[in-house]
């Protein structure tokens, strides 16, 4: 189930157990990251708007800061929490998993994630209770790919592996356009799998 404004929503995540999505609309997030998914649709203008990819990553943390707030109030000690994100989704879920209790246990699955691969390999090092990671990437991601150009020093982790030194990830490479991995019959089979794993995890 999920709240959308209010209204109960029916998901089929194909889930191992019951999965609660939760959908947070804001106005002010939301705006900046729609933004930024039609400039990528619009690439011959990407390069003028960077301010709006700046903005949406500020927002996207501003986001994170808040879910986490959410989270803690209604999971307990010894729970299992599955976050699950794409494309900027990757920032707000890393600022969740820093600012969650540390008593939740935490199983991520990323898809193109746009946050940096020096960020995530510190924070999964440095919180014991992030226990299983998925991250699926493409090197030839285009709207990642361009990120990268614009700003040297960011390696998205949806372009290479995630190698943290406290546990092993799952990395998958897929040839999947920025835009399709939520609709894509094998990242879906992957996330059913995930769910498996995590049931089964002590």
């Amino acid at each position: 189930m999920a709240e959308k404004r209010g209204q109960a929503v029916k998901y089929d995540t194909g889930a191992e157990f019951p999965t609660e999505i939760i959908e947070w609309k804001s106005g002010k997030v939301e705006n900046s990251l729609f933004s930024f998914i039609d400039l990528c649709l619009n690439k011959e203008k990407i390069f003028d708007y960077w301010d709006i990819w700046d903005t949406a990553n500020k927002d996207a943390i501003e986001l994170g800061a808040r879910m986490a707030r959410h989270i803690n109030k209604f999971y307990t000690t010894g729970e299992k929490i599955i976050l699950s994100a794409h494309s900027l989704g990757s920032v707000a879920v890393l600022e969740i998993a820093k600012n969650l209790n540390p008593e939740i246990n935490i199983y991520l699955f990323i898809m193109g994630g746009s946050a940096s691969v020096h960020d995530y390999n510190n924070t999964i090092d440095n919180h014991k209770n992030i226990k299983l990671v998925n991250n699926i990437y493409s090197t030839k991601d285009f709207e990642l790919n361009v990120l990268k150009r614009q700003h040297p020093t960011l390696h998205p982790i949806g372009t290479t592996v995630l190698s943290p030194n406290r546990i092993t990830v799952t990395n998958f490479e897929a040839s999947i356009a920025h835009s399709d991995y939520k609709k894509n019959n094998s990242v879906q089979s992957i996330f059913r799998e995930f769910t498996k794993a995590v049931a089964n995890h002590n």
